[in-house]
């Protein structure tokens, strides 16, 4: 009975750590751009720099890789998107803690605790400063299940974070001027970045991703000037608990066009800028 006691106690114990080794992004982790099917460019005169591995899919392109992208040491890698699939979905059909129905959500000036999000309606908007706080539970997650766009110059500060802290957007993210980001974009659609944006995390795409003088790091208390608490751009979390349950179809298909209308939105944008 002791020898059994004792077995379970162990099991749990090497469950919990087994957890925490386990990266969500799995091999997605190394990277810190990623653009599939789609040429990843950049379109300014300046430098972009990116910390972490670039993924695009064979027979597209990486354009003007030099000197408007600077690898900063890292590699350049064939990426076939079949991973992706497995990460999005699942985040992506994680069941909500916090559900918002607004046209017009605001998160500026909030202080969120740890949870998953989701506003089906729209996407959310981003003037000012976001807090997430992980309190006493700096192993836990923030899975935001919506689109965001953000005013220039706006911030997410994280803070009480840990080295297993994870931060998650998962659907299409429009990012103004200036904005310091934190955490890992995941989405199907087009991403188009204006001047100055600096990305403490990942953006993970399945379509084009366009550059201009961003800063984007996958590592950002080793490379990028900010502080993730060594959780590697936020890449940490846990799943054991959250139940992936597959949404009904509406909800998930509005998500999808959700991403589709801000990819629509970055396209729309860009042709403006260059106009």
């Amino acid at each position: 009975m002791k020898i059994s006691k004792y077995f379970s106690i162990l099991s749990l114990m090497f469950c919990a750590s087994s957890a925490l080794a386990t990266p969500i992004l799995g091999s997605l982790q190394n990277f810190a751009v990623t653009g599939w099917g789609a040429p990843i460019m950049s379109t300014n005169s300046g430098s972009t720099t990116i910390y972490g591995d670039i993924g695009n899919f064979v027979g597209a392109k990486i354009n003007a890789l030099s000197p408007l992208i600077n690898l900063a040491g890292n590699d350049l890698r064939i990426w076939d998107g079949s991973e992706f699939d497995g990460v999005y979905h699942t985040l992506a059909t994680l069941p909500s803690t916090v559900q918002y129905h607004s046209s017009s959500l605001e998160l500026g000036g909030l202080t969120l605790s740890p949870g998953i999000y989701n506003n089906f309606n729209s996407p959310a908007q981003l003037n000012g400063t976001l807090t997430l706080d992980f309190g006493a539970n700096p192993d836990s997650i923030f899975v935001f299940q919506l689109g965001l766009t953000t005013a220039n110059n706006s911030v997410i500060n994280v803070i009480n974070g840990g080295a297993h802290s994870g931060v998650y957007w998962v659907g299409g993210v429009g990012l103004g001027a200036g904005t310091e980001f934190a955490g890992n974009i995941l989405t199907p659609a087009y991403i188009f970045m204006e001047p100055n944006v600096n990305i403490c995390g990942r953006v993970l795409a399945r379509n084009q991703i366009t550059l201009n003088t961003n800063v984007i790091s996958n590592d950002c208390s080793r490379f990028g000037g900010r502080n993730d608490f060594g959780s590697m751009g936020f890449s940490g979390g846990q799943l054991s608990g959250i139940i992936a349950a597959v949404p009904e179809p509406e909800p998930y298909a509005m998500m999808l066009a959700g991403s589709a209308l801000l990819g629509l939105m970055a396209r729309r944008r860009k042709q403006q800028a260059l106009a």
